[in-house]
């Protein structure tokens, strides 16, 4: 009986169960396991005509993360929640509890891993189907200051930043293409955070670039020595490079770009 969080019954990934609630306020517990930092989707479907249900997420602690409810009696349940390593638990219920029989349901629980991006590291990414969402996840300690840039090359898209408990924490993107505003953010919690980029239209479809940099701590970023010319080469729409120097408080500085053949900008950040 997977009525409580200490007997539910353990549900595979990518896998559907079917189960029954008799809506006396009786609760269907699942226990899911995810392996990597990623999105979890949830669907429940196969909903008979007289249950309204919902579903709640608990982390490992037993601490509801969110709760979807059904728009009305007979409507599928979907929800999407970016969640790290770790134990889950979800509950299925019918909202009125008034119902005096056994009511079937279909639960589905997918999900999408993301893919690992280092620190200063560019990637080139596609964009292959209308509602492909790509993900990616890099690891931070708190008070860590990033900044984090996307840049659509033939397309329009957007960036969603999410910390270890799913929380999106911030949102950037543009309608055509070109480079987005980038995200600049001192991290709140150490863990894993996870990066979402999707077209900002339905239909979107096309490359794009992707980088973060730790400002504080930087790594994969060039040196940059005072007084010098350092050369380099945009090889690709949308690249990105990093460099670091070293300076002093109170210091006048003086960078300029120049023998570009293309259109570039250069932003300074602080340490």
């Amino acid at each position: 009986k997977n009525d409580g969080l200490t007997s539910a019954t353990i549900l595979p990934l990518d896998q559907v169960a079917a189960g029954t609630v008799n809506p006396l306020k009786d609760l269907d517990f699942y226990k899911i396991q995810v392996p990597s930092a990623g999105l979890l989707s949830v669907a429940l479907t196969n909903i008979a005509s007289q249950l309204e249900p919902f579903l709640t997420l608990y982390d490992s602690q037993g601490s509801r993360l969110v709760t979807k409810t059904a728009d009305a009696a007979g409507r599928e349940i979907s929800l999407d929640r970016m969640l790290s390593q770790g134990d889950y638990h979800i509950a299925v219920g019918d909202t009125p509890g008034e119902q005096l029989s056994w009511v079937p349901y279909l639960l589905n629980v997918r999900h999408s891993p993301a893919k690992p991006l280092a620190c200063g590291e560019v990637v080139y990414g596609t964009i292959r189907e209308p509602g492909e969402k790509h993900l990616y996840t890099f690891t931070a300690t708190a008070e860590d200051k990033v900044t984090i840039h996307l840049s659509g090359v033939a397309l329009g898209v957007v960036l969603d930043l999410y910390s270890p408990d799913g929380t999106r924490l911030a949102t950037t993107g543009r309608p055509s293409s070109g480079h987005a505003e980038p995200i600049d953010q001192t991290l709140p919690v150490s863990g894993p955070y996870t990066l979402l980029v999707r077209g900002y239209y339905a239909s979107t479809t096309g490359d794009y670039t992707l980088a973060w940099q730790r400002l504080n701590n930087p790594e994969n970023a060039a040196l940059l020595p005072p007084g010098q010319t350092t050369t380099g080469a945009i090889t690709a729409a949308g690249a990105l490079a990093f460099y670091t120097f070293p300076a002093t408080a109170e210091d006048k500085v003086i960078v300029s770009l120049g023998g570009v053949s293309v259109r570039a900008t250069v932003e300074l950040y602080s340490p």
